[in-house]
């Protein structure tokens, strides 16, 4: 009983050393999380309000017509998503899906997009003078704020002057701004998202040993908390008559120590053991994926020759 009891003792005294400062910046950062939710992001509703109307007295060409300058089989129609008509520079144009951008009054395919082009675009989508628009750089690697946009590489990033510390990203295959930050949003996520999730830059970019850390820090916390609690039981004092103030066989700060990890060990091993459960560890929930023709629900290829009537 007695290797037994310092095993427990040893084992909580070590893993509590070496993880119990992160179980705390969790507990810190998730109670921001509640309040100012996850990493920045462009709302919807944010990219409706600021995106130029389309000029549709300057379109001259149809979709079958703007397939074609793209190099599609107009004839085979198009499977590969989503086809809009929206407004690039000013000017109209078609896009397909993440493959090309045809300008619908010229026929002319979007290339690659500079700096300059995409500053007009920055100005514009944030309704500012080009003098308060600055060009930060071009990235051809993700930043902390566009872990999510690898594939979206190059992008132009640009610093507006516009009081609240924003950053936009344009996108240079599309001409699309695809973020934004301010620097509350930047700053409530470094207090928040970031530690909570460990989303630092030079670990996040390495998907596989991001996610080992993260599957195995949740379980090594849910250890700590269960040999805590199994330890409040083990050290107790178990004479009759029992006294609770007796039975604590601990003073000063272990004292402390003892009755507050009694309190709240299990709120901590539920908390770290919904946040291992949030990883899908060790292939607990993982299942064959569902195989499902994407056309079941697209409806089929778009027919380029389609026209409203």
């Amino acid at each position: 009983m007695k290797l037994f009891s310092k095993t427990l003792i040893l084992s909580h005294r070590y893993l509590g050393i070496a993880i119990s400062l992160l179980v705390v910046v969790w507990f810190g950062s998730g109670i921001v999380m509640m309040y100012a939710g996850g990493m920045p992001t462009l709302a919807p509703e944010t990219r409706l309000d600021r995106i130029a109307e389309i000029d549709t007295a300057r379109v001259q060409l149809t979709l079958a017509e703007a397939a074609e300058k793209a190099g599609f089989d107009a004839s085979a129609g198009w499977g590969g998503g989503r086809v809009v008509l929206l407004s690039v520079m000013g000017r109209p144009a078609y896009r397909f899906g993440n493959e090309a951008t045809v300008f619908a009054d010229t026929g002319e395919v979007l290339n690659e997009i500079g700096a300059d082009d995409a500053k007009l675009i920055a100005t514009n989508f944030m309704k500012l003078p080009a003098d308060k628009v600055r060009h930060v750089g071009t990235l051809t690697q993700v930043d902390q704020w566009t872990l999510n946009q690898r594939r979206a590489m190059p992008l132009h990033k640009f610093a507006a002057d516009d009081g609240l510390g924003t950053e936009l990203y344009v996108t240079a295959s599309t001409g699309e701004v695809s973020m934004l930050t301010t620097a509350r949003a930047r700053t409530l996520a470094y207090l928040g998202v970031i530690p909570h999730w460990l989303y630092f830059t030079p670990l996040r970019i390495y998907q596989p040993l991001w996610y080992d850390i993260m599957v195995w820090t949740s379980t090594l916390a849910c250890v700590l908390a269960v040999i805590g609690i199994v330890l409040g039981f083990v050290k107790l004092r178990w004479k009759r008559p029992f006294r609770l103030s007796t039975a604590i066989p601990y003073a000063g700060w272990m004292r402390w120590h003892y009755i507050t990890g009694m309190v709240f060990g299990v709120t901590t091993l539920t908390f770290a053991f919904s946040g291992l459960l949030s990883m899908e560890p060790y292939e607990w929930t993982n299942a064959e994926g569902l195989a499902v023709d994407r056309e079941v629900f697209t409806g089929g290829a778009l027919d380029f020759a389609w026209k409203s009537t």
